[in-house]
């Protein structure tokens, strides 16, 4: 069965993945974080983890990005945005579960629902939601 890919997904919004192998930003409580430098996202995520881990972690992370939280200073975590991001995740791979079961890739998806998904990629694409 093919697989739709949360990396394709930061690839056509232009949201970089970095290992933290590489920059060694994490907090040993941390598996990831979203920063915005310049007119960049990154996600930096731990790469040791079990893929499930880390696809959850991706998806997280992009909740963050899409529900616009902005990251604190303190090192006090912001529960709410931490929920809302955990549910953002488990909403976004629960669909993405669900496509790749229906239509095993996401050629095929487009193909389907070219409108639509031409709308929802304008939709993500929109400067306002790196802001």
């Amino acid at each position: 069965m093919g697989q739709l890919y949360l990396t394709d997904i930061c690839k056509a919004l232009d949201i970089k993945m970095v290992k933290n192998s590489q920059v060694n930003m994490l907090r040993k409580d941390q598996n990831g974080l979203a920063v915005y430098v310049g007119e960049q996202w990154y996600i930096i995520y731990d790469e040791t983890m079990p893929l499930e881990e880390k696809r959850f972690t991706l998806a997280h992370e992009l909740g963050h990005i899409f529900l616009n939280h902005k990251r604190k200073e303190s090192l006090l975590n912001d529960n709410a945005q931490e929920y809302e991001a955990d549910i953002f995740a488990e909403g976004l791979l629960n669909l993405l579960a669900a496509l790749e079961q229906r239509f095993n890739t996401a050629p095929k998806i487009y193909q389907f629902y070219p409108a639509r998904c031409k709308t929802t990629i304008r939709l993500l694409e929109r400067k306002d939601v790196a802001e």
